[in-house]
């Protein structure tokens, strides 16, 4: 509908008029959250107000009888504050309709489109709702509250970590770039709950190649995408140069 392409796309929500994904999921469910719980401030500091402002509107009691500390109470502003009471209930309503859908599959650590698929578990789902909530958030923090982008996000867009890849994943994806040293250190806690374990980088390689040919597999059966042709030659082992003949 946006007329690109969109990393790990959710779907595309016309109140915002454009596609939720990778970059502004977090805010998406952020502002659905927060909206929610305004309006419901909103209603529960208002409802008794409302109530007698009813009854006032319906003729059950006469505006004179309001009590108001500075100035006077017109039909006007019974009305207004009616109808402000109306948009509240109303966004309310909407807003927990749409993140009954949303936060139980953010939980889940599945789109709006990977909800369709039902042909086997969900191959990235991380074990926990802290987990799956991370793969949207972030690492778990402060800046899970705010709307900015994840201090410490767990995906680059391409690469998504597996089911039970654990914390050994963190170490995988973040291979230094040329003149970096030659070690790399956790994102993630270990297993014994420390973050200062380096792995050195040609393990973090094998890692990462045995992770990313699992995860392609995984994806490959989930949303049924055959392999390219020259991806079976080649595993089946047949190199470049005779693959272009046999193509």
């Amino acid at each position: 509908i946006c007329g690109q392409c969109v990393l790990r796309m959710d779907h595309h929500c016309p109140w915002i008029s454009n596609c939720v994904g990778l970059h502004n999921h977090k805010y998406f469910l952020l502002l659905g959250i927060y909206a929610w719980l305004a309006s419901l401030i909103a209603l529960g500091t208002s409802l008794p107000e409302l109530i007698r402002i009813g009854g006032i509107a319906a003729g059950f009691e006469p505006i004179e009888d309001l009590e108001v500390e500075v100035g006077s109470v017109q039909m006007f502003d019974v009305w207004a504050f009616l109808v402000s009471g109306v948009i509240a209930a109303l966004i309310a309503l909407l807003l927990t309709s749409l993140l009954s859908t949303h936060v139980p599959l953010a939980c889940q650590n599945m789109t709006t489109i990977e909800d369709f698929y039902d042909n086997m578990p969900n191959p990235f789902d991380q074990g926990s709702r802290i987990g799956n909530l991370a793969q949207v958030f972030g690492e778990p923090g402060f800046d899970w509250l705010l709307p900015i982008r994840p201090c410490r996000p767990t995906s680059d867009g391409i690469l998504y970590p597996p089911a039970g890849a654990g914390n050994r994943w963190s170490a995988a994806m973040m291979l230094p770039g040329p003149g970096s040293p030659r070690t790399v250190w956790r994102a993630t806690p270990s297993e014994d709950g420390r973050r200062d374990d380096p792995v050195d980088v040609g393990e973090a390689a094998l890692l990462q190649e045995e992770a990313v040919g699992a995860m392609e597999a995984a994806w490959r059966v989930r949303y049924s995408v055959r392999a390219s042709e020259g991806a079976k030659l080649q595993d089946e082992g047949v190199g470049p140069f005779v693959s272009q003949f046999l193509a």
